[in-house]
This record gives C-alpha cells, sequence and structure tokens, in this order.
C-alpha cells in the first residue's frame, strides 16, 4: 500500500469515529479531512475542491431549497388529521402518510421529504397512543422508493444520468425515465 493510500484511508476511518461521535459539525469534520489530504500532498491543490463543481451538487442543493420552502409554506399543516379522517384504521394511515411520502421524495431530496412528514407522523402516532416508531421505519422504506421514481428523486440518479451523457455522447436521463421500475419497486414496497 502507498502512502497516498494508507493516508487516504486513514483519514476517512478518522472522519467516520469523528461523525460517528457526534462531537463536531459532520461538515466541518469532512471539510478537516479534505484539507488534511490536501496539506499531506494526497490529493494536488488543483483537485482539492473539484468535487464541488459536479452538477448534482448544484441539483440536490436546489432540491434542498425546495424542500426548506415547502416547509416554511406550511403546505403540510393538517396532514395528518386529514389523514386520519379520511383513513380509518392506524394501518391504513400509516400507508397513506407513506404515499405522501414517496410522492413527495419523488421530487424532492429523500431526508427533506421525510423530515417534512415526521412532525406529522409523530403528532399521529401520539394521537393513536402508538410509538413514533411505528411510522418511522415505514416512512424511511417510502423515501427511499420514492427517490427511485425520478431523477430528481435521488442524487445517485443525477450522477448515473451525468454518467451516461458524458460517455455515450448523447443527452443523460429525463426526469420519468425511471419512473417505470421505481413504480415497480414501489409497489412491491
Amino acid at each position: 500500500m502507498t502512502f497516498a493510500a494508507a493516508m487516504a484511508w486513514l483519514t476517512l476511518a478518522l472522519i467516520l469515529v469523528a461523525v460517528a461521535r457526534g462531537h463536531r459539525r459532520f461538515e466541518l469534520v469532512a471539510l478537516g479531512g479534505l484539507l488534511v489530504l490536501g496539506l499531506a500532498g494526497v490529493v494536488p491543490p488543483v483537485r482539492l475542491f473539484a468535487g464541488f463543481g459536479h452538477p448534482a451538487l448544484i441539483t440536490i442543493v436546489s432540491l434542498f431549497v425546495v424542500s426548506r420552502g415547502i416547509t416554511e409554506s406550511g403546505l403540510l399543516l393538517g396532514l395528518g388529521r386529514h389523514l386520519e379522517r379520511r383513513l380509518t384504521g392506524l394501518r391504513r394511515q400509516v400507508l397513506g402518510l407513506c404515499l405522501v411520502t414517496a410522492v413527495l421524495s419523488a421530487f424532492m431530496n429523500n431526508v427533506g421529504a421525510l423530515g417534512l412528514v415526521l412532525p406529522t407522523a409523530t403528532r399521529m402516532a401520539r394521537r393513536a397512543g402508538v410509538a413514533p416508531g411505528y411510522f418511522g421505519m415505514p416512512l424511511a422504506w417510502s423515501a427511499i422508493l420514492g427517490g427511485t421514481l425520478t431523477l430528481a428523486g435521488s442524487a445517485p440518479n443525477i450522477i448515473v444520468a451525468g454518467y451516461r451523457a458524458a460517455a455515450l455522447g448523447g443527452s443523460g436521463f429525463r426526469m420519468f425515465d425511471f419512473a417505470p421500475q421505481g413504480l415497480a419497486m414501489c409497489l412491491v414496497g
């Protein structure tokens, strides 16, 4: 193993430990690791911040802005009460909230979609007299599965579309090119 490879693995391990311990903000830890690799000469200074120029980063940041806009607009206020009135039984209510999460996740970041519905899920669980965790795992899966429906639904979809465009010299995937496979996964999930 070369010095550069050993240094990269050691830095990655230290970053993971620091993030897992949670004493520092994860973005500062990641930037610190990047700077360590630059100062050690593992990554040339010209390429140190090259990843920030990837088109997927701009798309993901835009999706975070959309998520925040939906949160601040109060668009989802009253969602839980509406679902509880329309759907009888706790399982149906969880399924209804999962469908909302999947649709949101198709057009925004998975974490953002989950963050939008978690407060509603917590209130619904409290009113139903169950632990909030009863909603947690189904919502997490719904966010992941919903992200498979569209190009914007998941960062890997965006990266693969960019790679395809570069490799084939043509266009990447379009917004709904993932929908047939994603819909099948959502229905099975």
